[in-house]
């Protein structure tokens, strides 16, 4: 598929002050990355919504500086997939980038990608070097271009694993997941792991095809499927449980949680020298979240990234490996969903 090879740079700089503004919400900040993502907006001729469905207009590739460059370090790029919306994106994956500018001998650009196999193209067209995927891209990534996998993140509980949860408003009528058959769920993008892949097969797990749905749409973003009920749209959303740390309060509980899940990897493509990723490795690994000094650095990070690292291998994902199999023996291919659903 054909794709913008723009390498427009937009230069931030101040890593951390600029995060720190996101996060307060700054409007001068909001205004100057409003402003940049809409420049390369027109540049390209594709709009920038706020929640871009995966269905919709492409949100434009930006390449976010580290800041000012330095001709004598080796550059790396970075890319992510589209968990959230790019202004989002900016703001919690620019002082991870800045970290490892900090404490490598190395260079790091945040390469915005367009969406979640836009990301999986990247790392396997040589576009970066590295890539922070979910289970399922990453999977998909070593089949076509045997990306490897360095780390994955811990989470709050030390351990590296999350769950995918079903998110109905506090007031529903829901109670058990079997009460979703005939109703509308929201997913994320078809190749999120914990918005689509383990929640449908959860929902197989419980008896429940896809068909028996009243509407099954995928919106793009995590966020995005929980605003969906929010907003009425969507009777449940599915989606990983760190994205629910930005809707407390908002009137949403908690359905059902999955079993527990690998945490995401990030990879390298399968030539990345090996210098780089044991840099890269070091980095991460050395990151205690028991120091206050260290958890300060790093209160603007993704939180699912903000509780240390462990090593990655390839076997960590068996588990969603024999789900994809398990879809697939009930007619279900991961990532395209193709009996009947919204794409």
């Amino acid at each position: 598929m054909d794709r913008p090879r723009s390498r427009d740079v937009i230069s931030l700089g101040g890593w951390r002050e600029l995060a720190e503004r996101i996060r307060r919400g700054a409007p001068s900040v909001r205004i100057s990355i409003a402003a940049a993502l809409l420049a390369l907006s027109a540049c390209q001729s594709t709009p920038v919504p706020s929640d871009t469905p995966s269905s919709g207009p492409s949100v434009p590739t930006a390449q976010i500086g580290e800041g000012a460059s330095d001709p004598a370090r080796q550059t790396v790029r970075l890319t992510v997939i589209s968990r959230y919306n790019p202004r989002l994106m900016v703001g919690l994956y620019q002082p991870m980038v800045g970290y490892l500018s900090e404490h490598t001998p190395l260079r790091f650009d945040l390469v915005l990608s367009r969406d979640y196999t836009d990301a999986v193209d990247r790392i396997c067209s040589g576009d970066v070097e590295m890539a922070s995927l979910g289970g399922l891209t990453y999977l998909q990534a070593e089949s076509r271009c045997g990306a490897r996998p360095l780390v994955r993140p811990r989470g709050i509980d030390g351990e590296p694993f999350y769950r995918s949860v079903f998110v109905v408003a506090a007031a529903s009528p829901v109670r058990e997941l079997s009460d979703l058959r005939g109703r509308r769920v929201a997913f994320a993008s078809p190749w999120s792991t914990s918005g689509a892949l383990v929640p449908i097969h959860e929902l197989l797990e419980a008896g429940i095809t896809l068909d028996e749905l009243a509407e099954a749409r995928f919106t793009g973003h995590h966020d995005s499927a929980l605003k969906a009920v929010l907003r009425g749209d969507a009777d449940a959303a599915a989606v990983k449980d760190a994205s629910l740390a930005r809707f407390r309060g908002a009137g949403l509980r908690i359905l059902h949680a999955s079993v527990r899940i690998p945490s995401v990897p990030i990879v390298t493509t399968r030539d990345c020298p090996d210098s780089i990723r044991d840099a890269v490795r070091a980095a991460l690994l050395s990151i205690d979240p028991e120091d206050p000094q260290t958890m300060a650095e790093m209160s603007a990070w993704d939180p699912e990234f903000s509780h240390g690292f462990v090593s990655a291998s390839s076997r960590d994902y068996d588990s969603l490996r024999e789900m994809m199999r398990e879809c697939e023996s009930q007619g279900y291919r991961p990532g395209h969903w193709v009996r009947g659903l919204d794409r």
